[in-house]
């Protein structure tokens, strides 16, 4: 069973989303607020595995609930994923990414949310999320999530991942990644190296040995990092 919270200024639409979606017996609406404060009140006191939460609600945004839900311990934030529901494309860079799965704009099709609610589920088995298992990696080695170059390298691991491999030609790497963001491969290697020795200077080595074992405690390149990051990825999702 997946628990969905829906947070909605419109009750009226926030009712009608959560009929169309408890059409599939394996989605659980535990929760409809229309207001910030019990949208938050309400979220703590069930910790739901997906939040629909609207930009437009009572007495605030959904942007500064979102924003507060973040301000908790880690294993808190990261509790649940979060679809977002906009008036139009938004223009926020969303500070806290490794909470937010999708950004829909409204007016939002019903099929897109259930769509993307199963898409972070899969028929009804609850697996880690992709991307939310690098950002969790990430912030506990200590990588700047608004760095871009953070950003690549998850990235990277993702493309190689989907392939089901961690050897690769990093110049071509770098190229696929570049063309995503239409940029250079020349950038995003820059970025890749700022980032990776950032985290580096900073990274206490026992968490590097802790999350990586086969980390042989040299300074890591972009490609090695790389490499060992979808190494780990790929064994814990062929144990799930």
């Amino acid at each position: 069973m997946i628990n969905v919270q829906i947070a909605e200024e419109n009750l009226q639409q926030a009712f009608l989303l959560a009929n169309y979606l408890t059409k599939d017996k394996q989605l659980n609406i535990i929760n409809v607020t229309n207001d910030a404060e019990n949208t938050i009140d309400a979220y703590f006191d069930s910790l739901p595995d997906v939040l629909i939460l609207s930009s437009s609600l009572l007495k605030s945004t959904g942007v500064n609930v979102l924003e507060y839900l973040c301000t908790f311990s880690l294993k808190e934030k990261n509790k649940c994923n979060i679809i977002i529901l906009f008036e139009d494309s938004p223009k926020y860079r969303f500070s806290y990414v490794n909470k937010v799965f999708r950004v829909i704009e409204k007016p939002a099709n019903f099929d897109s949310i259930y769509t993307a609610i199963h898409e972070i589920y899969n028929s009804s088995i609850k697996k880690p999320n992709l991307r939310r298992v690098c950002y969790n990696t990430a912030l506990r080695l200590g990588f700047n999530l608004n760095s871009i170059g953070t950003t690549y390298l998850i990235d990277c691991v993702i493309y190689l991942f989907e392939r089901k491999t961690s050897i690769f030609d990093f110049d071509h790497l770098c190229h696929e990644i570049a063309k995503k963001y239409e940029t250079t491969s020349k950038k995003v290697k820059w970025s890749l190296r700022n980032s990776i020795s950032s985290m580096y200077r900073y990274c206490n080595p026992k968490m590097l040995q802790a999350l990586f074992p086969e980390y042989d405690g040299r300074k890591p390149t972009p490609k090695y990092t790389i490499s060992v990051a979808t190494e780990e990825l790929l064994k814990l999702y062929m144990n799930e």
